[in-house]
């Protein structure tokens, strides 16, 4: 089993199970239900859903100059690109505190190769308590 090092530097392994970051195959189950049903920009509070939406104007407005996403549509944008950039942050949360933390607050990330802001920007968004780099 290979081990990992978590940014805190705390030691942990990771196995190829249904167990993965110390879920159970119950657990699993029912987040990957929940992330498929739920819309995660519900969970952004009102500030960060105008922040998100300057985002995708932005991004649409940019994208007629120099084609930088297939996306041509704010509602493909939301369905495509943001749901998809927020749904990361409960596993990245769960794992952290599991293995880390207490309090996601403390963490860092670095999001490398982040092309049109994505995911990094919606993160910086939707966690601005985190301290992240996009690169």
């Amino acid at each position: 089993m290979p081990t990992r090092w978590c940014c805190c530097g705390t030691e942990y392994s990771i196995s190829p199970s249904p167990y993965l970051w110390g879920l159970s195959s119950n657990t699993l189950s029912a987040l990957q239900i929940s992330i498929v049903n739920a819309s995660h920009f519900d969970t952004v509070n009102p500030l960060q859903k105008q922040q998100v939406q300057l985002y995708i104007d932005a991004l649409l407005d940019w994208n007629h100059k120099m084609n930088l996403t297939a996306v041509k549509e704010a509602s493909d944008v939301m369905d495509r690109h943001i749901e998809n950039s927020l749904s990361i942050i409960p596993p990245i949360q769960s794992s952290y505190i599991l293995h880390c933390e207490s309090s996601f607050e403390n963490l860092n990330h670095v999001d490398v190769g982040s092309d049109v802001g994505l995911p990094g920007l919606i993160l910086a968004i939707a966690c601005p308590g985190t301290a992240g780099r996009i690169r």
